[in-house]
């Protein structure tokens, strides 16, 4: 599935990528990011893809358990913050605090 995030404030983008994942979906490919935060945060399913173009915001994938983000950009503060599990792979640079707290999984 893909969801376009110009002009979507992040809490309704992120409205989006959760039900989509609820409704099914494996891989969602999100293009047009610009600094949305909190994507991926708490989704615990390990049978997902996202793929990101553009740059996320703050405290992309924190409290994650599974799933795998690919981001074709860079990423801002708090990358992977608290994860609990699954795969993060930047093409481009984290800012500060990428996998603060970290429990399990790979930046």
């Amino acid at each position: 599935m893909r969801i376009s995030a110009r002009g979507l404030h992040y809490r309704e983008l992120n409205e989006k990528i959760h039900r989509a994942i609820e409704a099914g979906e494996k891989e969602v490919f999100l293009d047009q990011i610009n600094g949305q935060r909190y994507i991926g945060d708490g989704i615990q399913k390990s049978d997902v893809r996202i793929t990101i173009q553009g740059t996320p915001g703050n405290d992309l994938a924190a409290f994650m358990d599974g799933p795998s983000l690919t981001i074709h950009g860079n990423a801002q503060d708090g990358v992977g913050n608290t994860m609990n599990g699954g795969k993060i792979v930047i093409h481009g640079s984290a800012g500060d605090i990428a996998g603060y707290a970290m429990r399990g999984g790979k930046i």
